[in-house]
């Protein structure tokens, strides 16, 4: 069993949903990014996205004391909840087996499916770690 710190890892996504919401860029560490596609992006409705804004930031006075907690005022937030836990593990994930998120494989579009094509570019940091396929439009610009 581990403790959460349920409402550091709620500051956190909720700071990653303003940064999502507000980034000029659709690629980038810290993002959260939904499937717009099939056979995912169907499940992201506009019902989802209101249970995953439910949750409220609220100062409360408890006991002469002031303390920020988060509140669902009784509405649903399973997809705000289902992100904090997710959040836990990959720290969980981290930090007891060295998971190392620069090493998965980005999942594929179905336009990338021919990995030797022009279009991308594939990386190997290390002789011991699979070598990751990078679609050219998920690739970072050059700086110039």
């Amino acid at each position: 069993m581990i403790m959460i710190g349920t409402d550091t890892a709620k500051d956190v996504v909720h700071q990653r949903l303003v940064s999502t919401i507000t980034s000029d860029t659709q690629f980038a560490p810290g993002l959260i990014h939904w499937p717009n596609n099939a056979p995912y992006g169907d499940l992201f409705t506009e019902e989802y996205f209101t249970h995953l804004t439910n949750e409220e930031r609220i100062t409360k006075v408890d006991r002469g004391k002031r303390k920020v907690v988060w509140d669902a005022k009784g509405k649903r937030n399973e997809p705000w909840d289902l992100k904090v836990y997710n959040l836990a593990m990959i720290r969980l994930l981290q930090a007891r087996f060295r998971l190392n998120l620069a090493t998965l494989v980005l999942p594929q579009d179905e336009n990338d499916k021919d990995d030797e094509s022009p279009n991308t570019k594939q990386t190997n940091t290390s002789s011991n770690r699979k070598t990751r396929v990078i679609p050219k439009h998920r690739q970072k610009p050059k700086e110039t």
